[in-house]
């Protein structure tokens, strides 16, 4: 490991992003650094980057995980195109889980059903 890729990974605890980093090294345990690292670089570029300023509804934002009850973690993640929402546990492993999502998603800037 290089030392730059040292400092990159010890920012983002400072930036809070411990939470988001942790479950990510929990999925490559034991594989190389050549599969850790880009696991890794989307969590270590937002937290470098920052949050840029955005209107809050509550201090708990932005949001960057959530843990559910049935066993659900959703993750947000920032990409150059935009986010991802990572869905893992037992219950993102659901038949229909996604297609649900996507109905969801659907009816909030769809309303009308229009395409």
């Amino acid at each position: 490991m290089l030392e730059r890729h040292i400092l990159r990974l010890a920012a983002a605890p400072r930036g809070g992003f411990t939470d988001l980093i942790v479950p990510v090294l929990k999925q490559v345990h034991g594989q190389s650094f050549a599969s850790q690292w880009p696991a890794l670089l989307p969590t270590l570029i937002e937290a470098e980057r920052g949050e840029e300023e955005t209107p809050a509804t509550s201090p708990s934002r932005p949001r960057r995980m959530l843990h559910l009850k049935q066993g659900l973690t959703i993750r947000r993640e920032e990409t150059p195109q935009g986010y991802l929402l990572r869905f893992s546990g037992p219950e993102a492993r659901r038949k229909g889980l996604m297609d649900d999502v996507m109905d969801q998603v659907e009816r909030w800037f769809q309303p009308n059903g229009s395409q």
